[in-house]
């Protein structure tokens, strides 16, 4: 099982909570319909840290070896010919709609902090919320056109197999409770010492209140729960699976793929786990030239900024020379690139 905390620090008295602010705008307006109205209201602070799980690899200072900028191109002595600059192009755009990975994956990561910190949140009246990133139905969230994200039970429940959709809001409030109060003590650390409890009072359990770890129909008031052990069910028990398009032109350069990354918990995403770029497609052109991807083995580091790690092999034909090009990503946004005749 993953192994992963929160840290919570709360300076609280008993505060109603109206309704955990939307995706999208990240302003965090009122909660969707059945959260309870407008967002929460309180003063207090808040420190959230996650222990790391799965480690970040070292970070990497190395400077990017570019070898499309390299004078001369030595690699390609043997086959270049004519405006060798120009038959490089579509290499370099390439590049660039790979950066679309980070993005989407900063998003997804994002999102699972949001997600876990749910309660926490909309007692402290903070907002929470994801720029550009929208709940659209039926378990899945979408940024603009690039990227959708679906939730996926990772355990059997009253309303779900493991496997089946998450069919409401995760961070709707009244996916858990409704009308629901909090009352907690002063000051509090939640991460495996000191007082880690505090009561919930609410009119009615919401149709999600199982993924915190509480049954289907929790006594109310529920009191002395353990922030920590439904922080830990709630991201063993939730699981995102994120799809991928990007349709890009870059002057003459038409770059379309696909990528997918399968369910993953969010609480291991919390705690830095990589999320895998699985290719699903791709299809790239730049006048005659066409890109081969043959090997791609990618993932999204989280941590601090998000990197990439791994690498991506393809081949370029159609123009004045054919010739391979490699894509290193040694836990770095900008990839090494190396050119080879073929």
């Amino acid at each position: 099982m993953t192994r992963w905390h929160v840290v919570v620090l709360v300076a609280l008295g008993s505060l109603a909570l109206a309704g955990c602010p939307k995706m999208g705008t990240g302003t965090g307006g009122g909660g969707s319909p059945g959260g309870g109205g407008g967002g929460a209201s309180a003063s207090g602070s808040l420190t959230v840290s996650a222990s790391v799980s799965f480690p970040d690899p070292p970070a990497n200072v190395a400077v990017v070896v570019d070898g499309t900028l390299e004078v001369g191109h030595p690699p390609l002595a043997a086959c270049a010919k004519g405006d060798v600059s120009s038959e490089l192009a579509i290499v370099s755009d390439f590049r660039d709609s790979c950066h679309e990975m980070i993005i989407c994956g900063g998003l997804v990561n994002s999102f699972s902090g949001a997600a876990v910190m749910c309660l926490i949140n909309a007692a402290l009246g903070r907002k929470t919320g994801v720029d550009n990133l929208t709940y659209k139905g039926n378990g899945m969230y979408q940024a603009g056109d690039v990227m959708t994200m679906t939730l996926h039970l990772g355990a059997d429940t009253s309303f779900g197999k493991s496997g089946d959709i998450i069919p409401f809001d995760v961070l709707d409030l009244g996916t858990y409770f409704k009308s629901a109060r909090i009352s907690a003590s002063a000051s509090f650390s939640l991460g495996g010492r000191g007082a880690t409890s505090y009561q919930i009072d609410f009119t009615e359990p919401g149709p999600g209140v199982e993924l915190l770890g509480l049954g289907a129909n929790p006594p109310h008031p529920l009191p002395k729960v353990d922030f920590q052990a439904m922080a830990t069910a709630f991201g063993n028990t939730v699981h995102a699976a994120q799809s991928i398009t990007v349709h890009d032109e870059k002057g003459a350069s038409r770059i379309d793929y696909s990528l997918s990354a399968p369910p993953q918990p969010l609480g291991a995403l919390f705690g830095h786990a990589p999320l895998p770029m699985q290719l699903v497609n791709v299809a790239a052109t730049r006048g005659a030239q066409t890109i081969t991807v043959t090997n791609w083995a990618m993932q999204y580091q989280p941590g601090s900024s998000g990197t990439l790690d791994g690498s991506i092999t393809f081949e370029v034909r159609g123009g004045a020379f054919p010739y391979r090009a490699v894509f290193n990503y040694p836990h770095r946004k900008e990839p090494d690139i190396t050119l080879s005749c073929l």
